[in-house]
This record gives C-alpha cells, structure tokens and sequence, in this order.
C-alpha cells in the first residue's frame, strides 16, 4: 500500500518508520539525522516530517492526516450482522 504526502508524491506504507510534528526537527537527535540522509522539502509549509529508511520528507500535511492515511493502510473494515453474534448460556 501507499502512503500519499499530498504534492503527488507517495510513498511504501512500509517504508514508513515515523511520522512527527515538524517542531521535533529542531532537536539534536533530527538534526544529526538531517545531516547523512536526504531531506525532501515538498511545496508549502511544513507541519509534518515523514521518516524512512533513506530520507526524510516534510510536508504541508498535519501528523493527524498522515497517520489517519497510514491506518486506513493497514486497516480491513469489518462487517458485523446481528445474526452473526454468538449468545453464551450460562
């Protein structure tokens, strides 16, 4: 499955690793991060960073959205019947 960042780019479901508020890349920890992979800056103002393996993209899509997206993933819907629930007799 696919992962969609918004600017037409997407990206593997599972090359995804994290997906932050863009405030944490102020730390020392991103920074040092920002500094051996490639960042990918996509058009408007960043309020998320997108974490794989090899980069990290910041987006203009909130981390609510993009792990509401991510869920919809992984996520098989469900379809209960009334009929289908089981009774236990004691």
């Amino acid at each position: 499955m696919y992962l969609h960042l918004g600017s037409d780019k997407v990206v593997f479901s599972k090359d995804v690793i994290g997906i932050f508020d863009v405030e944490l890349a102020e730390s020392p920890c991103l920074q040092q991060l920002l500094s051996r992979v490639q960042a990918i800056r996509l058009p408007g103002q960043p309020k998320a960073l997108v974490l794989t393996d090899d980069k990290v993209i910041f987006v203009s899509l909130t981390r609510a959205t993009l792990m509401r997206r991510w869920h919809k993933a992984y996520t098989v819907p469900t379809v209960r019947h009334e009929k289908e629930r089981v009774e236990v007799k004691r």
